[in-house]
């Protein structure tokens, strides 16, 4: 079989990935370098979604053509999805896009990358170290670990991981606070839900905040909740004299009018310790930078 042919678009192109299978903290480092980055674009599969692409995707298309996350990404920049993404990317800058920003990809060879990102969570690790299916890891981490520019821990590195890969590339880490509507002091006790690969972050980011996080229950990662879930969780937080609270990424899967007004969104946003080498990586490469990383 003849060699994938990498395809190259005329803007820098900065890809962000995990060395193993979900809960790395992609979704919002990429929201980050979004809001970052001038003109950006975001890139990506649809994962779960019906759509082969090239597609835009707006704040109002179905999760289910084209995956949660994309539709999570799309409410605040321009977001395509594609199998190709080559052709994805290809279209977002005929649409205008200065950069491109790959929501995963490390693995993909559609589309030339002028930076790949390394994405870790510093809990979890590089688990038992093997590769799937006896491992997490997507591929082996030393050959992984040459293709990328540099590496962002997100979360505390419990693991030990800046210390594995700090001689070989610029390291940065960033810490997960969570953002609320209103003051924590101004939430009655709640009762959190999420489908995402590590619920235990997410309550652990709610008790961070000062919530009063009375119950929680798990569900599958990408989880498409029916209107049967959806009042069983009513049920369960009313039990307990609490409201219902969730992910951004949850809470677009739950389409149903009667979500409205009975349910609290908890977004996460990234506390940088220090960007700096992050930024030299992307201006070496071009990358059109604009407000430093906001903590």
């Amino acid at each position: 079989m003849a060699a994938m042919t990498a395809l190259k678009v005329d803007v820098p192109v900065i890809c962000c990935g995990g060395a193993t299978v979900g809960g790395a903290g992609k979704t919002t480092v990429v929201e980050a370098l979004a809001r970052w980055i001038p003109g950006a674009h975001v890139v990506m599969r649809g994962y779960l979604g019906f759509l082969p692409g090239p597609t835009q995707v707006t704040a109002a298309t179905p999760y289910a053509l084209v995956g949660d996350e994309a539709c999570i990404h799309a409410t605040t920049t321009a977001t395509w999805i594609g199998r190709h993404r080559g052709l994805a990317a290809q279209a977002a800058v005929a649409a205008g896009a200065q950069a491109i920003i790959l929501d995963d990809g490390l693995q993909n060879r559609t589309i030339h990358k002028d930076v790949n990102l390394l994405i870790l969570n510093g809990t979890t690790g590089l688990g038992n170290g093997r590769v799937l299916p006896f491992g997490p890891l997507r591929e082996a981490f030393d050959p992984l670990l040459q293709r990328c520019a540099a590496a962002i821990i997100v979360g505390e590195d419990r693991t030990n991981l800046r210390a594995l890969i700090a001689d070989r590339i610029p390291v940065v880490e960033a810490r997960l606070q969570q953002v609320l509507a209103k003051p924590a002091a101004a939430y009655p006790p709640v009762f959190a839900f999420t489908g995402i690969a590590f619920p235990g972050k997410f309550y652990a980011t709610l008790r961070a905040s000062g919530l009063h996080v009375v119950g929680t229950r798990d569900f599958p990662n990408h989880y498409p909740y029916s209107r049967q879930d959806w009042t069983a969780l009513l049920r369960q937080a009313d039990r307990l004299g609490a409201r219902l609270i969730t992910t951004p990424k949850d809470a677009v899967r739950l389409p149903y009018a009667a979500v409205r007004g009975r349910l609290e969104v908890a977004d996460t946003s990234l506390l940088w310790q220090d960007p700096e080498p992050l930024r030299a990586v992307l201006r070496a490469v071009g990358v059109p930078l604009g407000l430093p990383l906001l903590n």
